[in-house]
């Protein structure tokens, strides 16, 4: 490359980044969270789902893997710090939520998360970026961990209600960490009472 070449580039490079360098914006941080979570991934009627499709979206489910076939996900988060960009508590501090998701494709068949619905403990974090969450008038989580000779086991409790009474999420998972399980005992044991929008599943 000659000098001149060089200088040309080095020219329509500066150009380039004064025109476009106008459109660049710099995102500002809003809040910085730890956050635990875990999802369950269920199959429902998809008649009691494609009511909340906007126009031209389509269910995206897995073929294959861990979330075959599912067509709802339900989001539980524990959101264990919650901080401004100054570092100091925003709201309470902490929170906890529960949303759920419908794996979709919109009109021009990108893969999208499609937020149905939502409880949050915090009656401020309502209706939520999404527009879908509703403060919960019940909501209660209690982590357990303990155990003997090698093997953990850990409980959750979760119980999330809208005032309405309609929409209502509760979970209780057991989960055996490390040490001889035998065979008789199932690795993971779930009750789950679902009851949002008309979802029952």
């Amino acid at each position: 490359m000659t000098i001149h070449a060089l200088r040309r580039s080095i020219c329509l490079a500066l150009a380039a980044l004064a025109i476009y360098g106008s459109t660049v914006t710099a995102q500002t941080l809003i809040e910085n969270a730890a956050e635990v979570r875990f999802q369950l991934d269920l199959k429902v009627p998809e008649a009691a789902l494609t009511p909340m499709l906007p126009t031209g979206f389509a269910f995206n489910v897995a073929p294959q893997g861990p979330a075959k076939d599912a067509n709802l996900r339900v989001v539980f988060i524990d959101r264990v710090t919650v901080n401004g960009p100054d570092g100091k508590p925003v709201g309470k501090g902490s929170g906890r939520l529960v949303y759920l998701v419908v794996p979709v494709k919109d009109g021009g068949g990108a893969a999208a998360q499609l937020v149905v619905g939502g409880l949050t403990a915090d009656p401020a974090d309502a209706p939520g970026p999404f527009g879908m969450y509703l403060p919960a008038s019940t909501h209660t989580m209690r982590r357990t961990v303990g155990g003997s000779l090698g093997a953990m086991v850990e409980s959750q409790d979760w119980v999330f209600g809208a005032a309405s009474g309609l929409e209502r999420i509760l979970l209780h998972p057991v989960r055996r960490i490390g040490g001889r399980v035998p065979q008789n005992v199932d690795h993971l044991l779930l009750s789950v009472v679902l009851h949002q929008a008309g979802v029952s599943g």
